[in-house]
């Protein structure tokens, strides 16, 4: 059972795809991490943990297959499910790959 809509998914793809090709604005404007981190911080803690365990099924992890499992094993605070997540090279293909492999994508 999936928590987080799609619409939310796509929105930090998009943020995290940002990140990945653009550099830091001048004149104080947000950039694409600002952004991204703003977002996380503002999503409920179960939809942030959702999203780590959509990585893990992204990137075809032994188990993978069994989600439900994987995101009942994901013991980690918001902040550090924030933290992580803004940290994980290849964020959006794994979420592209995650959606598609979860069925989310139509």
């Amino acid at each position: 059972m999936h928590i987080i809509q799609p619409e939310t998914v796509r929105r930090v793809i998009a943020l995290a795809e940002a990140m990945e090709t653009r550099s830091a604005p001048e004149g104080g404007t947000p950039g694409p991490s600002e952004e991204l981190d703003a977002v996380l911080a503002g999503m409920p803690h179960h939809e942030i943990v959702e999203l780590v365990a959509m990585i893990s099924v992204g990137r075809g992890d032994p188990g993978s297959d069994r989600f439900e499992f994987i995101l009942g094993n994901i013991y980690m605070t918001k902040e550090k499910a924030i933290r992580y997540l803004m940290e994980k090279q290849h964020l959006a293909e794994y979420l592209k790959k995650a959606m598609i492999k979860l069925g989310m994508e139509t």
